[in-house]
């Protein structure tokens, strides 16, 4: 009689057996298929509680757990805050983001993020950073270099009266080239001081302020196109266009000329050369060669006319100084007609030096709709504002995300080369940079050459702080609900509040800055 542990184990080879010839074709095999199933289930689930284990370890330091590190900037999940929590222990409330980079002094500072509640109970320090510095940094990646563009474009399509702006970046698409022609203009309304804005010596644009009627005396052509101030102030100047006044003018010199005595001021023709009689003493009376525009200036109202003579008559009384002023033009240029209602102009700076920049004009003179989308103000441009004596642009445009990082070139005659550094943002503001590599590494641009810039346009951007490490550790005011969120008292042991942050930007010395110094 079989036992029944021998029914049962006799049951389970029978079903092994139908198991296995159903599953894998062969009822005499040892493998069990289940087998591997059950080891595969069993790894996957094990697998997964490894991930899941990860997972939420992750998730556990992301919350905001733990403490904070030393030289760390702090960011307070709930409220957006800033802190940065320095070797001192000590958490201090930071104005922005910039400020933040300078007091760590590190290209990359690590960044937590931090729940409210992981934050209570740490001590903490004053209110340190720069007033309205940058809340944000252009990547090194989104700085930008030449060309910049500086134009004048009316403020909409029913108000003509312009509106000066500084283009940060490439120029905008379409528009004429001015060339070799003048352009003639008047500052800020119709009305205003004339400029003629023309190439009149090697190539050189220049802008060049017009003495009254001398647009008529030299008959330019066409109504003054309307220029904002803040960018003829952007263009290098050269010398008035005005009439010379001449000592003595319209008495007898003491010399004749072809045997008829001639008057100081007289103006005199040989081929296609004017000179005029000067009496400037005993030995500097005579005729001194000048150029068409002052010919004009001479002649134009009610003077005598050219007397035309030969070489024979003129090489008697001929002297061999200059009597023009220095770069004064010898010729009349042919003008820009325009012929919209009022047109825009930009020039573009694209580089050389400050003696001799790369200066282009270009005219978009087809209506206030077909304007490039850059020259087009939406919103209020903001406030000029007036710097050391020079008006600042209406409006300075960079793109969102951008920036550029500037040297001043020297103004013409400096002996020194530029040492000042700016930083340009897309608030349309440049911010003064001490010229020390540390320093621009803590900003993030480590290795980082700064683009020459001529200070006449730099004149031209409104200025920010300095952002310099100093003033970001020594400007500081006690944490109001203002500017911090109202954390419980530290514990009674934590330990006292140094004067001054500890030094882990870039190592100077820290003078005591009063907290309303900018």
């Amino acid at each position: 009689m079989q036992t029944r542990r021998e029914q049962v184990r006799a049951y389970r080879f029978v079903t092994r057996r139908v198991v296995s010839a159903l599953l894998s074709g062969e009822p005499e095999t040892t493998d069990l298929p289940m087998r591997r199933l059950s080891i595969a289930i069993f790894g996957s689930a094990m697998l997964a509680i490894i991930v899941f284990a990860g997972i939420g370890a992750y998730a556990l330091l992301k919350s905001g757990h733990g403490q904070p590190t030393d030289s760390a900037l702090i960011i307070e999940r709930e409220t957006g805050a800033r802190f940065v929590y320095l070797d001192d222990h000590l958490l201090y409330p930071v104005r922005n983001y910039t400020s933040a980079r300078l007091l760590l002094g590190k290209p990359d500072p690590p960044v937590r993020t931090m729940s409210a509640a992981s934050l209570r109970g740490v001590p903490r320090g004053r209110v340190l950073g720069i007033p309205d510095a940058p809340d944000s940094l252009p990547d090194r990646g989104a700085l930008l270099g030449l060309p910049w563009s500086l134009c004048s474009a009316p403020r909409s399509r029913d108000e003509t009266v312009p509106l000066s702006q500084l283009l940060v970046g490439p120029a905008p698409a379409g528009g004429t080239d001015l060339g070799n022609s003048a352009l003639l203009t008047a500052s800020g309304r119709s009305g205003g001081q004339q400029y003629l804005i023309w190439r009149a010596r090697g190539g050189r644009l220049e802008r060049m302020r017009l003495g009254r009627e001398v647009a008529a005396l030299l008959n330019l052509q066409g109504d003054p196109v309307v220029v904002g101030q803040a960018t003829l102030e952007g263009i290098p100047a050269g010398p008035d266009l005005v009439r010379i006044t001449l000592p003595k003018e319209g008495k007898p010199s003491g010399r004749s000329v072809a045997g008829i005595p001639a008057n100081v001021g007289q103006v005199y023709q040989v081929d296609n050369q004017y000179y005029v009689m000067i009496s400037a003493g005993p030995d500097s009376t005579g005729l001194v060669p000048i150029g068409d525009v002052t010919r004009r200036l001479l002649t134009g109202k009610g003077a005598e006319q050219p007397v035309v003579i030969n070489g024979q008559d003129l090489a008697p009384v001929a002297l061999g100084s200059h009597f023009e002023p220095d770069g004064y033009p010898e010729t009349v240029p042919a003008t820009y007609q325009a012929t919209s209602r009022a047109p825009a102009i930009c020039v573009a700076y694209g580089g050389a030096d400050a003696i001799n920049p790369q200066l282009s004009v270009r005219m978009y003179d087809t209506g206030y709709d077909q304007l490039p989308d850059q020259l087009k103000v939406a919103g209020d441009p903001g406030i000029t504002q007036i710097e050391r004596g020079v008006q600042s642009v209406d409006r300075v445009v960079v793109a969102g995300g951008r920036g550029a990082l500037v040297r001043q070139l020297p103004t013409p005659g400096a002996i020194a080369a530029g040492t000042t550094v700016y930083l340009v943002t897309d608030e349309g503001r440049k911010f003064p940079v001490p010229d020390s590599p540390n320093v621009l590494g803590a900003l993030g641009y480590p290795g980082v050459t700064p683009v020459p810039v001529a200070a006449a346009l730099l004149d031209l951007i409104p200025s920010g702080p300095d952002l310099d490490p100093q003033a970001a550790r020594g400007i500081g005011e006690s944490p109001t609900p203002e500017s911090v969120p109202v954390r419980p008292p530290a514990p009674t042991t934590s330990p006292p509040r140094p004067a001054a942050p500890p030094t882990t930007a870039p190592a100077r010395s820290s003078p005591s800055v009063p907290a309303s110094a900018h």
